[in-house]
């Protein structure tokens, strides 16, 4: 269901609960109007306006938050028919919001409780058959653990004119809260006059700053002009299931017709517009397959080459890392051939792109002066003959180009006749081929 369509089922809905619904108080009967501007209360007469459901304000009823340590649904209404026996009243039972691990609470029930006289409102107004209380409707309007200060509608209101307001010393205000969905409400009084009184009262914390209240998540003010909506936003959130604790008790041949008459509109509604959405997504879906039939083999043949491409992406992947492999591991001959003279090579390894030469230094017959620091002169042999020390072998390694972290693997064995070592390093294949292309380019020059 689209946002669009939920609106406007919303405001149908509405629409009709405003035509079924009357608000009660102050021995006035208002009747709610809907209109593109809002919803409103206006006054009226019991010859133009006969109300199904009626809505009333907190001085026509006493309010009550009780615990009964049964858990069972049906003894519950046993033991409240039997305890308020002698007086009118609605009530709810709070669904329980515990933990796994609390199993003492999982045996109490708590019960929001109105005494009311609903014979003499029924004999005021004869066409209701369900009694509201204004603080329930309010209540679920908030979120859990808010609190509602909602200026009272007073005799003296001319609602029809939001501009004209009440001094805000004559307004009475009720308090309504909403604590673990349970409904708590009061009227204020010199004793709770405040936000703050009103919390303490419920054993609750006050934790807004002074003058921060209407910047507040937590406390919510509303004034006699946003009633009427606030009214009917909480009736459309509460539930049909719950509308049987509010009935007018009567014989069940009256009730039956009179739940139907108000469940079946909202029914209808419901069925046509889950046929009207059923036979759109249908056609939906209907159109969409006739497209993909329609492009199907285009599609076949994408997806065909779209497999080639891949394969033929891997397998050119697959050529170019040994290539590459094959062509870094030529250079390495390169490299070498500077290096064949000064040493013996006995193994060459290539292990984790390493190349690892295993040998021992050369004599030197005759020593250039700048590679004087470079060798040692063999005891051994007369006349003495000169050996190449390892360190210069690594030195002049490190020099050739494309050569990269070149190290000994292990410590120089010296011996009289020559020096053994064990050499590790990396060739940058880039750098390397770079320097060959520019001696071609001078040579060719």
């Amino acid at each position: 269901m689209t946002k669009a369509s939920t609106n406007v089922f919303h405001q149908r809905y509405q629409k009709l609960l405003c035509k079924i619904t009357g608000y009660y108080a102050n021995n006035i009967l208002y009747r709610f109007v809907y209109a593109e501007s809002g919803i409103r209360l206006m006054p009226a007469s019991l010859d133009a306006f006969a109300p199904y459901l009626l809505i009333i304000a907190k001085p026509y009823y006493q309010e009550q938050l009780k615990n009964y340590p049964i858990e069972n649904k049906k003894e519950l209404k046993k033991l409240l028919a039997l305890e308020f026996s002698q007086t009118q009243f609605i009530y709810n039972i709070i669904p329980s919001n515990t933990s796994l691990g609390d199993k003492h609470n999982d045996a109490q029930s708590r019960v929001n409780i109105w005494q009311l006289d609903k014979n003499d409102l029924k004999a005021k107004i004869p066409s209701v058959k369900v009694i509201l209380p204004e603080s329930f409707l309010l209540a679920l309007t908030l979120d859990n653990n808010q609190i509602l200060q909602q200026d009272c509608l007073s005799p003296s209101d001319d609602l029809s004119n939001k501009k004209q307001n009440q001094p805000q010393s004559q307004t009475k205000k009720l308090f309504v809260a909403a604590a673990n969905k349970a409904t708590v409400s009061a009227l204020n009084s010199p004793l709770i006059n405040n936000f703050e009184r009103f919390c303490h009262s419920l054993g609750l914390s006050y934790d807004v700053k002074e003058n921060s209240v209407a910047e507040s998540s937590v406390y919510q003010e509303s004034t006699a002009e946003q009633l009427s909506e606030r009214l009917i936003n909480g009736l459309s959130k509460c539930p049909l299931s719950l509308s049987t604790n509010f009935l007018v008790q009567e014989t069940k041949k009256k009730d039956t017709p009179i739940v139907k008459a108000i469940a079946l509109p909202i029914v209808a509604v419901f069925t046509i517009y889950l046929g009207i959405t059923s036979a759109w997504l249908y056609w939906q879906q209907q159109s969409l397959m006739s497209e993909v039939a329609a492009q199907k083999t285009d599609v076949n043949q994408a997806l065909q080459i779209q497999e080639q491409f891949i394969a033929y992406q891997q397998q050119f992947a697959l050529l170019d890392d040994f290539s590459n492999q094959q062509q870094a591991r030529s250079l390495f001959w390169i490299i070498w051939s500077e290096l064949i003279e000064d040493a013996q090579i006995s193994t060459i390894r290539y292990i984790n792109n390493r190349y690892v030469l295993i040998g021992k230094t050369n004599k030197v017959a005759k020593v250039k002066d700048e590679d004087k620091d470079n060798v040692v002169a063999d005891p051994t042999e007369k006349p003495a003959s000169i050996i190449f020390k390892a360190t210069a072998y690594l030195e002049k390694l490190i020099q050739q180009p494309g050569v990269i972290d070149a190290k000994f693997d292990s410590s120089v064995r010296i011996s009289k006749t020559h020096e053994s070592f064990t050499i590790s390093f990396l060739i940058d294949a880039s750098v390397l081929n770079s320097h060959l292309l520019a001696d071609n380019n001078k040579g060719s020059k």
